[in-house]
């Protein structure tokens, strides 16, 4: 899977409306707005639960949900080497941030 880094979810989303292959995760609000803007994605519902405020957006015409569905519940969200990228990329205080709120 590549990483594609951008400045905004506008932005995310404008990428995924092009490729069939990309996705993001957006908040519902701007999920909302895309699809008030007649933007071609669904949301799916790999891991997302109740609590959760954020979607996964792919273009209509990508089915990931399973192969998403499968990462996301692999364990690599909370290892050391997702620590690492998180500290990488948004600082100590994100860790300490994301480790204060673990179940």
């Amino acid at each position: 899977m590549k990483i594609t880094y951008v400045n905004s979810i506008r932005d995310a989303i404008k990428i995924v409306e092009k490729d069939d292959k990309a996705f993001t995760s957006a908040d519902f609000a701007y999920y909302l707005n895309a699809v008030k803007e007649k933007k071609p994605i669904k949301r799916h519902l790999a891991g997302v639960s109740n609590s959760e405020e954020f979607g996964i957006l792919m273009s209509k015409s990508n089915d990931w949900a399973p192969v998403l569905a499968d990462f996301l519940n692999s364990g690599f969200i909370g290892s050391d080497d997702y620590n690492a990228i998180i500290h990488k990329h948004l600082g100590e205080s994100a860790v300490r941030l994301l480790n204060s709120v673990k179940n």
